[in-house]
Parts: C-alpha cells; sequence; structure tokens
C-alpha cells in the first residue's frame, strides 16, 4: 500500500499547478486505500459465510468511529488485516446468537461505554501521528461523540423495522471500537503482533523470504 499511494502522490504532485505537500497526500491515501483493502476482503469472505449484513454494519460503525477517536493497532498492516478478519467475522458470527430480549440493555451499556471512554481518552492517537493540538483533540472528540450518536439511531432504527442483525452489529461495532481504545484493547492487539510476529519468523523468515 505504501508503494501505491507513494506513486500516485507523486504524479499528483508531479501535475499539480501550485505547490502541494506530496507526503500528506501519500498518507492520506495509503490510510485510504490501507482502510479499503481490509473492509473490501473482510466483507467479501463474510458473503458466503451468509453473515454480510450484520458485518457490513460492525465494520462500517467500527471503521468511521475509528476514524475519529483512533485507536490501538498492530505494529505491521498484515497484521491489522489478519487481525480484522478474525475479529470481524467472529463478532457478525456472534450476531446470531445474541437474544435481543434484552436489546434495551445492550443499547444502554453501549452508550455508556461509548460515551466515557470517549470522554476520557479520545482521540487515541499514536507515536507516529500524534494529536498535540488541543484544539484539534476537542473537534476530534466531538466528531467521535457525533458519529457514536448517529450509529446509535441507526441502531434503534434498524431495531423498530425488525432488522434485528443490523441493530445489534451496529452496537457490536462502537463497542468493538470502544474496545480498541483501552488497555485490554491494546493487550489484545499487542498479543495479536506476538502471535503472527512469531509464525511469520518461523514459517516464512526473518528476510521475509
Amino acid at each position: 500500500m505504501n508503494t501505491i499511494a507513494r506513486t500516485i502522490a507523486h504524479r499528483l504532485a508531479a501535475g499539480a499547478t501550485g505547490r502541494i505537500d506530496e507526503e500528506y497526500i501519500r498518507y492520506g491515501l495509503e490510510v485510504f486505500l490501507g482502510a479499503f483493502f481490509q473492509i473490501s476482503i473482510i466483507l467479501l469472505l463474510a458473503w458466503p459465510l451468509g453473515i454480510f449484513r450484520q458485518t457490513l454494519a460492525i465494520v462500517c460503525a467500527a471503521a468511521l468511529y475509528r476514524r475519529f477517536a483512533g485507536g490501538a493497532h498492530c505494529g505491521a498492516y498484515y497484521r491489522c488485516t489478519i487481525m480484522g478478519w478474525f475479529s470481524f467475522l467472529g463478532l457478525s458470527y456472534i450476531c446470531r446468537f445474541i437474544d435481543l430480549t434484552y436489546y434495551p440493555y445492550y443499547f444502554s451499556i453501549t452508550l455508556l461505554s461509548c460515551f466515557l471512554v470517549i470522554y476520557l481518552k479520545a482521540p487515541v492517537d499514536t507515536e507516529e501521528k500524534p494529536v498535540s493540538n488541543p484544539r484539534h483533540r476537542s473537534q476530534l472528540r466531538i466528531k467521535s461523540f457525533l458519529i457514536v450518536t448517529a450509529f446509535l439511531l441507526l441502531s434503534l432504527l434498524a431495531k423498530a423495522n425488525g432488522l434485528d442483525l443490523l441493530a445489534v452489529g451496529f452496537l457490536l461495532g462502537l463497542l468493538w471500537q470502544t474496545f480498541t481504545m483501552t488497555p485490554w484493547g491494546a493487550l489484545y492487539m499487542h498479543l495479536w503482533d506476538r502471535l503472527l510476529g512469531g509464525f511469520t519468523n518461523q514459517y516464512v523468515g526473518k528476510e521475509g523470504v
């Protein structure tokens, strides 16, 4: 993804009439292309498994929420991709077994958890891309609140129209993203890093061949 994004950014910068920040464009393209690829693969895997609708709901809620709130991630792109496959498809499968009788409790827990973690943690930045400007941090926090509120309303609307899998999917997507903003979420990502890193060293080799 880095190579593709760098190539596109260089061509855009070379063809621009004014001065533009090539590195800024490269980073934005890399994030977009990476997310698009990850989401596409997850949805393609969900389709034959019969869990497409709830997967779509979970991924949309988590991805848009993460865009502003940030969160823990794995140390390598391929590890994030594999972790996403297992995590999102696992959550989608769980949707089938959730008792909707207790939906009001699920909704309340999601609302309280998301709002509390956003207030205390958001945005959760990285060492590579820290968010140090107080005004920018405040804007991202407000946008995180708005995104969560929008998906909570979508969940209520889906439930009212009998779309139970979508209703629960939106809630699980929000809860999952909130989890990645906590120390437990960071530990979960770290475990995937160690697991996949160890697998790569053992079966692929330290030189990547």
